[in-house]
Parts: C-alpha cells; sequence; structure tokens
C-alpha cells in the first residue's frame, strides 16, 4: 500500500468518525469543566474556612490580639545620652519627647509583649520591649517606677487585647491549615518607631519592632494533586457515558418489517402443521374406505358404499363439510371410526 492510498483511507476513516470523535472532545471537556469548576470552588471554600477561623476563632472579631508573661520582668538598663535633635527630626516632635528631660537611661534587657494584629489579608507579628526612660528631675533617683507603669500601661491598652492566656491563639495560628491553604510567614524586622508615655516625673519609651508577617497562601501540592485526581475521573467518566450512549445509539432494533415475516413464518409453519395434520386423517380414511377391505367375506352392500364414499372423498377431500359427512356416514354405515 502506497502512501497516497493510506491518507485517502485515513481522511475517509476520519470523514466518517469526525462526528463521533467531535462528540466525544466535546463531553469531556464538558466533564473537566465540571471537575475544574469543582475544584475551585473547593479551594475557595478552603480559604474561606481559614480566613473566618482567623477573624472569629483567633481574633474573636477584634483588630489585633498580644501576649505576656505572667511574671513581671525586671528592666535592665544604663545611663544614656539624651538624643540630639538633628535635620531629620521634626523640632516640635522633638521637644515633645525629649524637651524637658534631664536624666536619661537606655533599657539593654527585660519584658517583651507580643501582639498580633490584621493588616488587610496579612497579619503583623510586632513585639514591644521598653526602650528608655527621661526624668524630668534629678531628684528622681531610679527609673524603676517609670518602666513599671510603662508596662502596665501597655497591657491594659485595649487596642491590643493583650492577656496572659493567649498563647494558644499564637500556636493555632502558626499551626493553621486547611484543605488547600495554610499560613505562611515571612521575617522582617523592620522597626516601627517609639511609642511614649507622659508622667509627672518623667517620660518612658517603648520600641515597636515588627517581627513576622503571615499570609494565607494556596498549598499548590495537594491543590495540583486534588485536580489531576478529579480531571482522571472526568475523563474516565465521560468515557464509560459515551462508550454506553454509542452502544446504545448504534445497537440495531429488531424492525417491525422482522417483526412481521417472523409472523408470517410461524402463521405458515401452523397452517403446514395443519394441512400435514388434515392429511394424514385423509389419506388415514382412504384406506378405510377401500372397497377391498370388505371383500372378505365379501359384503356386496357395504362394497358399494365402501366405493361411492371412496369416489366422493377423493373429489371432494378439500371440502371439509364434505369430508366430515363422508366420516359421519362411514361410522354408521360401515362402522369405520
Amino acid at each position: 500500500m502506497n502512501m497516497k492510498a493510506f491518507i485517502i483511507i485515513v481522511w475517509s476513516w476520519i470523514k466518517q468518525k469526525k462526528y463521533y470523535l467531535l462528540s466525544y472532545l466535546v463531553l469531556a471537556s464538558v466533564f473537566v469543566i465540571i471537575a475544574n469548576f469543582y475544584i475551585n470552588a473547593q479551594i475557595d471554600e478552603s480559604y474561606d474556612d481559614i480566613q473566618n477561623e482567623i477573624n472569629y476563632g483567633i481574633f474573636e472579631n477584634k483588630k489585633s490580639f498580644g501576649t505576656r508573661s505572667e511574671i513581671y520582668t525586671i528592666v535592665s538598663y544604663s545611663k544614656a545620652e539624651i538624643p540630639q535633635l538633628t535635620s531629620d527630626t521634626d523640632s516640635s516632635s522633638y521637644e515633645q519627647q525629649y524637651g524637658d528631660i534631664n536624666i536619661f537611661y537606655k533599657a539593654s534587657d527585660g519584658w517583651t509583649i507580643k501582639v498580633f494584629k490584621k493588616e488587610g489579608n496579612s497579619i503583623v507579628e510586632s513585639y514591644i520591649k521598653p526602650y528608655a526612660v527621661g526624668l524630668k528631675s534629678s531628684s528622681t533617683t531610679s527609673p524603676d517606677p517609670l518602666f513599671r507603669r510603662l508596662y502596665n500601661n501597655i497591657i491594659v491598652d485595649e487596642d491590643y487585647n493583650i492577656d496572659v492566656n493567649n498563647g494558644f491563639k499564637v500556636n493555632k495560628l502558626q499551626n493553621l491549615n486547611s484543605k488547600f491553604h495554610r499560613i505562611q510567614s515571612r521575617i522582617v524586622g523592620i522597626d516601627d518607631g517609639l511609642m511614649w508615655y507622659n508622667y509627672y516625673d518623667g517620660k518612658a519609651y517603648s520600641q515597636i519592632k515588627q517581627e513576622r508577617w503571615y499570609n494565607i497562601a494556596e498549598n499548590h501540592s495537594k491543590t495540583d494533586l486534588y485536580r489531576a485526581l478529579y480531571v482522571c475521573l472526568a475523563l474516565t467518566f465521560s468515557t464509560l457515558l459515551y462508550w454506553l450512549g454509542i452502544k446504545i445509539i448504534t445497537r440495531k432494533p429488531k424492525s417491525s418489517k422482522s417483526r412481521f415475516n417472523l409472523d408470517i413464518s410461524l402463521n405458515k409453519s401452523t397452517e403446514t402443521q395443519k394441512e400435514k395434520g388434515k392429511d394424514t386423517d385423509i389419506d388415514g380414511l382412504l384406506l378405510k374406505l377401500n372397497p377391498s377391505n370388505f371383500m372378505s367375506p365379501y359384503d356386496p352392500k357395504k362394497v358399494k358404499i365402501a366405493n361411492d364414499l371412496y369416489s366422493a372423498l377423493l373429489r371432494s377431500q378439500d371440502n371439509e363439510t364434505i369430508v366430515s359427512m363422508i366420516r359421519e356416514k362411514a361410522k354408521i354405515e360401515l362402522g369405520i371410526s
């Protein structure tokens, strides 16, 4: 077979089968689209579940929450120079923060308060630590009371919602996962400035630093796995459905003509059997009416009757009425049953 003949054969096959192939592709495409739609809906639902858990389960419909230690931590500090006004510093802001300070103590260690705050679709983890204390008069010899007031002011601030029992919320947030999403964190380490409180005897400063950002990230390994699985199921189901449909469509039902021919054949067979039975009965009757049956002993009257009935049966064997009359007369006059 040369190439031209092969191409002609293949093209003829495609022309004959193209509608079947097209219908299969359409059916398979529909089921694949449905499978992808279902997976996308599951992904959206997974995102909503984890978002709701953050909003109502962890943050309890608030903007932030914080954690603190049950035990107050003593702050370590040392005397330091008062920050100087620079060209980058606003003079009015500087005066508010340091204008009336005579002695400055800078903290080197102390308590830490963790705060988690929602920023759009992200969660910012910050920590607050004591930064410094500035005394307004040299008569105040110890900065400890101001560090203590600073701590107390922060933990009662309603904007932070700080509670010693919020540790479980932190663990829950860091390990939060759903079917197709997980919490992903990244370290940022951004200084967010200073916060200060003014008291009659001095000022207390706390440092705020952003440590991590949390985002809801799609778990692509699970998403791709489930998407591939559902696409395979869709293709398998569409193939089986297509095969079943083709079987039903291409099945040749028995036509009415075939049933009619079958009925005719059955009727002919029945009639043939009846005819055979009828012929057998007449042949038997002819044998019984043969005049030779009454020759020994010779009975001239029965011979004549048998001869007449025999001749009449030969002439009228297709007439059922006459045959019945002949049979009745033979029974009465000749004793033939």
